[in-house]
């Protein structure tokens, strides 16, 4: 070993000097002078937050691991469950009886209600219900009241007999035959069958024999449901009979037919009740209009009376002259307020008292008859209903009858007013046009020719405004007669409402009636038929019959005891390794390569066998040329790659705890590293618990603790052990502040080992335990993590990683030593 310094001794070798630095490397960025600045890191895979999928290969792992253990705990366990077994199951003396069950409860020669549902399933509730009935409080204290029983010595021993039989009794089916087999066991067999024997005879007398009772109040009950539906029918018969006499009829085509023509005149009275109000809404407002115009006439007369008073006045013929001027205008004024009087009290006299010759004949009569459209289809109506009433007398009966008879009778009284409706008006008419009134102006000698075209004028507009008057007292009349016409049609829509929907809410009624009757009868039928079928099946035989009585057995149960004490050792034998498993499985220890990277989510590098002669293989010349060697290697190839394109080349080398094997894979990449032709030095910044120099075999010297002490230049704490291979030990200070050290000696040291050395393997203490690596971690270019199959635990190194990220250390892969499962084949070796 050589110090490589400039006052150290050494061979003369200028390559071994460190005076001349290497192509100059950068460091990573930092902010503010101190800790650098970390990329973000990259994880290879993601860590699922919801439960993991079970792994069957754990299984396999924690067997691997804990067979051993647990086949000594299962030879210690296994013989004393057996043993136990094989005193618990002494065998006992016991009393036997067999039943029989039949699968179906055969039938004398009906099937009723309360057989049918059979098949497997049922057959089966019936089986079990029948073991749980032989066991009921009810038949067991039967059975205790027997004379023979009581005097029994196994039953007076016993402080509650009831119990100690429910619990002592077993029921089975053979086979899965019809055949119930009941057993007692206890000390005394033929003291047990004696006892088995009354439980037996109880249970056939209390359970089994009481089918028949149960057949018995099945019958009873339902010649009381038959009784009361029979009833029910009776009583719905005699509403539908009481139903169909109120309509007449009970058909239901005949009540269909009904409804229909009820539903056509209703629709019919509709409409006749629209044009009535059409022609009485245009009555009124021709009244009106009439109202208006003779209004307009009178003022005109008055206005013409104003004027010819004012000519008498003024004619200059003399005072005698227009004295009689005055008196003939005033002879006119009162003739004129005369007639004006007598039209307005002019009305037509009672039909007895106007003359013959003013009279209507037979012939005008019916000529306004026929030209009345609501006269005509009221007559058409009328004859339609009397046509209908025939039909329906020959046909359907009285009750149709009587229906059609109301509404001709309505149909008669309406065509009756509407006949002495126009009559009247019609007569009216007539009478006035036969009374005219010739009255004329008198005084016309007297009067100059303008003046008397004056009265002329105002003797026209008298007759125009008697003429007015009376049409428009024709139109009063009209409209009368169309309101007393809606009145009269709006009563009958009413009735014919009510008639309506009463006919189809009988109807209904009648209908409904039907159905339920024909439901009761037709469940009255079934009734009566399972009466009958009941009846005879009270003489069936019992479904539960005895084949043999209780009978004294030993049983030596020496196959069973066998059975069960094997079945006991084998679980005593499994026990133990199904306990060891299940504490295995929650440790979660890394089992290989793959579990690593698919619980933690960590990229691999790879994985180191497992040697007992470490030292060794770093001893060793042949070193790439094993299978320890060829896995190394593969690692260093690996950082080597992500050194070109990361620039990574001061590597970390840690683990989540100690023990895991992080210092011989640090020492084994520096040995990797100088076989692969790169200058390569190893740094033991594991402060607390140094190793290096122990397995080189040198003094500690000085080194790491020195240089952060500043009690020593890095160049004198460099020593070289082969032409590529140097090593820094941990130093002789102790007790050294690696936080404050971080900030200045750390990064300056790191700097310098950069520029002259390809790579930088740095053994660090474990992560969790200790914050020395969390230090470290900040200033260096990658981590990596070093894990022991069969002892570091899956959480620990995701803690460990999580710690190192939040630091801003990049994890540049995982590490696993040990294992020897073929995970990475490095079989294929040079052999020498």
């Amino acid at each position: 070993m050589e110090f490589i310094n400039g006052n150290g001794s050494g061979d003369g070798d200028d390559r071994g000097l460190l005076t001349e630095p290497r192509s100059l490397r950068t460091s990573r960025p930092r902010v503010n002078g101190s800790s650098p600045v970390m990329p973000p890191p990259v994880v290879q895979g993601t860590i699922d937050d919801d439960e993991p999928q079970f792994d069957p290969a754990v299984i396999r792992h924690s067997v691997r691991r804990r067979w051993p253990l647990a086949l000594i705990f299962g030879l210690m366990l296994a013989p004393l469950l057996a043993g136990a077994a094989w005193i618990a199951l002494k065998p006992k003396d016991m009393a036997v009886a067999v039943l029989k069950i039949d699968s179906v409860a055969a039938p004398l020669i009906f099937q009723t209600a309360d057989q049918s549902g059979g098949g497997r399933g049922s057959y089966e509730l019936y089986k079990n219900t029948q073991s749980q009935l032989i066991k009921t409080s009810e038949v067991l204290a039967t059975a205790l009241k027997n004379e023979e029983v009581r005097r029994l010595s196994l039953i007076r021993s016993k402080p509650d007999p009831e119990q100690w039989l429910a619990e002592e009794l077993q029921v089975d089916f053979p086979g899965r035959s019809e055949l119930m087999a009941v057993s007692l066991s206890a000390d005394d067999a033929k003291a047990a069958a004696v006892v088995l024997d009354a439980v037996v005879q109880a249970y056939m007398s209390e359970v089994a024999n009481g089918e028949r009772k149960q057949r018995d109040s099945r019958l009873k009950e339902l010649r009381e449901i038959y009784d009361e539906r029979s009833e029910a029918i009776r009583r719905e018969r005699q509403d539908l009979q009481l139903r169909a006499e109120s309509l007449g009829t009970s058909d239901s085509e005949s009540l269909s037919i009904a409804q229909q023509m009820s539903v056509q005149r209703y629709g019919q009275i509709q409409s006749e009740l629209g044009k009535v109000n059409f022609n009485l809404l245009r009555a009124e407002g021709e009244l009106e209009a009439y109202q208006q115009l003779l209004a307009g006439m009178e003022a005109t007369r008055a206005k013409l009376e104003k004027e010819l008073d004012a000519m008498r006045k003024s004619n200059a013929a003399g005072e005698q002259a227009e004295s009689k001027g005055s008196n003939i205008a005033k002879q006119d004024g009162e003739s004129s307020a005369a007639d004006s009087e007598k039209l307005v009290a002019d009305s037509v006299p009672p039909m007895d008292q106007i003359p013959e010759e003013m009279r209507l004949t037979e012939v005008e009569v019916s000529t306004i008859l026929a030209s009345d459209n609501i006269y005509q289809r009221l007559y058409n109506e009328s004859r339609q209903v009397k046509d209908e009433i025939e039909l329906y007398r020959l046909e359907y009966g009285e009750g149709m009858v009587r229906h059609q008879v109301g509404r001709l009778e309505r149909l008669e009284k309406e065509l009756e007013r509407r006949r002495e409706d126009l009559v009247r008006i019609a007569q009216t008419r007539k009478y006035k046009e036969m009374n005219p009134e010739g009255e004329q102006i008198a005084g016309y000698a007297n009067l100059t020719g303008e003046q008397r075209a004056k009265a002329l004028q105002i003797q026209e507009l008298d007759q125009q405004i008697k003429t007015q008057k009376r049409a428009i007292e024709s139109r009063k009349i009209a409209a009368g007669v169309l309101k007393q016409q809606s009145e009269r049609i709006n009563d009958d829509l009413v009735k014919m409402d009510e008639e309506v929907k009463e006919l189809g809410k009988s109807s209904m009624e009648i209908e409904m009636k039907r159905s339920e009757i024909a439901s009761l009868s037709d469940v009255l039928t079934r009734l009566a038929a399972e009466i009958e079928r009941t009846s005879i099946e009270l003489n069936a035989q019992p479904r539960v019959t005895v084949v043999d009585d209780a009978r004294a057995r030993t049983n030596s149960g020496s196959k069973k005891r066998v059975l069960a004490s094997g079945v006991m050792g084998f679980a005593g034998l499994c026990l133990p390794l199904l306990g060891f498993i299940g504490l295995d499985v929650r440790s979660k220890l890394v089992n290989d390569s793959e579990s690593v990277s698919r619980e933690a989510g960590l990229p691999i590098l790879g994985s180191v066998p497992r040697e007992r002669q470490i030292s060794a293989q770093f001893n060793d010349d042949n070193f790439v040329h094993g299978a320890f060697g060829n896995s190394v290697n593969s690692i260093v190839a690996m950082l080597v790659n992500k050194a070109k394109f990361e620039d990574a080349n001061i590597i970390m080398v840690s683990s989540a705890v100690s023990g895991e094997g992080k210092s011989t894979l640090a020492r084994s990449l520096w040995r990797g590293l100088a076989e692969a032709k790169y200058r390569t030095v190893i740094v033991d910044f594991d402060l607390r618990r140094p190793s290096l120099h122990v397995d080189l075999g040198c003094e500690p010297g000085i080194g790491v603790s020195d240089i952060v002490a500043a009690s020593a230049n890095w160049k004198e704490c460099v020593r070289r052990q082969s032409q590529l291979r140097y090593y820094m030990s941990a130093g002789s200070v102790e007790n050294v502040n690696l936080a404050a050290a971080a900030q200045e000696s750390i990064p300056r040291l790191f700097d310098e080992l950069r520029i002259h050395f390809d790579f930088v393997i740095v053994d660090t203490p474990p992560i969790l335990p200790v914050v020395d690596t969390r230090v470290i971690g900040e200033h260096v270019d990658g981590c990596v993590l070093a894990v022991m199959r069969d002892r570091s635990r899956t959480p620990q190194l995701i803690a460990a990683a999580e710690t190192l990220r939040a630091h801003g250390t990049p994890i540049m892969g995982v590490v696993v030593n040990g294992c020897n499962d073929g995970s990475n084949d490095n079989s294929y070796y040079y052999r020498r």
